[in-house]
């Protein structure tokens, strides 16, 4: 066998893993959170304040904002009342819910 059959078969492997977890993983819709239900904060003017948030991950979900973002995972905390994404450059936060309207984020 030569080395570009390696890679090829390595290849395929791959692509064939990554379209079964994309049929294994249901597509979430997004829903955009009002940061006070989800952070203890302060409004500012037009803004709203928040302690230090600490970033679980980034995520495949992308902002549907800013259409190049991938969202942050954002686990409880001091200052979190409950988990979601957010999105760093809008700075939106985001629930993603199952098709069924579950939370996907409700088991953290």
């Amino acid at each position: 066998m030569s080395d570009s059959e390696t890679v090829s078969d390595q290849d395929s492997c791959e692509t064939l893993l990554s379209e079964k977890r994309q049929e294994a993983c249901p597509l979430l819709t997004l829903v955009v959170l009002d940061p006070t239900t989800v952070v203890d904060g302060v409004r500012f003017h037009d803004c709203y304040m928040a302690g230090d948030v600490i970033f679980a991950g980034e995520l495949r979900e992308i902002c549907p904002v800013c259409a190049d973002t991938h969202l942050q995972l954002v686990l409880r905390q001091e200052f979190v009342k409950r988990p979601h994404m957010f999105c760093r450059q809008c700075t939106r936060c985001f629930d993603g819910c199952y098709p069924d309207g579950t939370s996907a984020l409700s088991v953290f």
